[in-house]
């Protein structure tokens, strides 16, 4: 039986998550509105899967990901977000996140979402603009120790300008130095740039 808890501040959504839900036969174990109300709730019970919000009251829903890996190894989590774009995409599977939908598209997705990761598989739903690659996509040899610095440093949301003065040269060096980059790995955004350092392990959540 699937038992689950639900993390979202809006009362309104968080109880049509539990009309659904419990109209398929499944158990909810607690309903918080807070992260700390959630930590507690995972202290004294037991879940299969967690239906998380990303924006909170006291904190990061993506941040919160790894407290819940860590007290209850089993769960599987399900990102309800209303954004449906990078880099919150990347940083919720890279986190441990196990299925990603938007709240717009909620209705019609999260009881498969919830069966897709119970059974161990990934869901993405069909709002979310995420293209699922493998750092073995990417030649990283081929960038050279200035490009490896600039990548991590766009990565983690460094200005241009900021990198011009960490490295003492001119911006429009910095420019030229990320349009190589960017042609050598075929992308354009930086929200690119900060998957492919994700999947590298060249940064981590805690730089962002």
């Amino acid at each position: 039986m699937m038992i689950i808890g639900i993390v979202d501040d809006h009362s309104i959504v968080s109880e049509g998550y539990q009309r659904l839900v419990e109209a398929h036969g499944i158990h909810i174990a607690f309903s918080a509105r807070t992260l700390e109300v959630a930590h507690n709730a995972l202290t004294e019970v037991n879940i299969n899967c967690l239906i998380l919000d990303i924006s909170l009251p006291d904190g990061n829903g993506i941040e919160f990901i790894k407290t819940v890996l860590s007290a209850q190894p089993q769960c599987k989590i399900l990102i309800a977000s209303m954004y449906n774009k990078e880099p919150f995409i990347s940083r919720a599977f890279t986190a441990g996140a196990h299925g990603y939908i938007t709240k717009s598209e909620a209705a019609d997705e999260l009881i498969d979402a919830l069966n897709t990761i119970y059974s161990g598989n990934t869901y993405v739903g069909k709002a979310v603009e995420y293209r699922q690659t493998s750092i073995d996509d990417y030649d990283l040899t081929s960038l050279t120790d200035r490009e490896i610095y600039l990548l991590k440093s766009v990565a983690i949301g460094k200005s241009i300008k900021t990198i011009a003065k960490e490295l003492d040269i001119m911006p429009k060096t910095v420019h030229a130095h990320r349009a190589n980059l960017v042609s050598k790995l075929g992308v354009r955004e930086n929200a690119e740039l900060l998957k492919i350092a994700l999947d590298a392990q060249l940064v981590d959540l805690n730089n962002i």
